[in-house]
This record gives structure tokens, C-alpha cells and sequence, in this order.
């Protein structure tokens, strides 16, 4: 299965949260850092706040680490599907 979210963070603590959620899981994504090229097969970012000004993709979620990390992971979801259904 392709990846189509990319956690885009040099925070430990959002990344040890996000990863650990989507690994639980079992949702393929890519690491990446801030200012890095996002290759056009994903379709959603997860990144923190202070980060996203670095990241060039037109949809970008914003995740801080005070927060439960299933919310955002499963907003991240329904936007993927909803790119599935409008793709048909």
C-alpha cells in the first residue's frame, strides 16, 4: 500500500505521537522534514504549527503535540477518502 500521508516534523514529541498512532494503526506514511520535496502521491501533511510555513502541499494538517494524536489522524483519513471519491 502507498503512502499518501507524510509527517512533516523535526519535533520529537509530535513525531513520537503521530508515528506511534499511525504504526498502531497500520497506516502506511513518509518522514519527512520541513522544506523537504513532498512527492505528488501524498495527499495529506501532518505537520506542527511552527513547521508549516515550510511546507509547500495544498493540504496541510496542523498537530500539536498537547493534543490526542487519533483526531488528527483520523481527519487525515476522511480527507484521503474524500480524494478517493472525487478522483472516481
Amino acid at each position: 500500500m502507498r503512502s499518501r500521508i507524510a509527517v512533516v516534523t523535526v519535533s520529537g514529541k509530535a513525531y513520537y505521537w503521530l508515528v506511534n498512532e499511525l504504526n498502531r494503526r497500520r497506516i502506511p506514511f513518509l518522514s519527512l522534514i520541513p522544506g523537504e520535496i513532498i512527492p505528488p502521491s501524498i495527499t495529506v501533511v501532518i505537520t506542527t504549527k511552527d513547521e508549516s510555513r515550510l511546507v509547500n502541499h495544498p493540504s496541510v494538517l496542523i498537530y500539536s503535540p498537547d493534543e490526542e494524536p487519533s483526531a488528527i489522524i483520523d481527519e487525515a483519513i476522511r480527507i484521503i477518502k474524500n480524494k478517493k471519491l472525487t478522483k472516481s
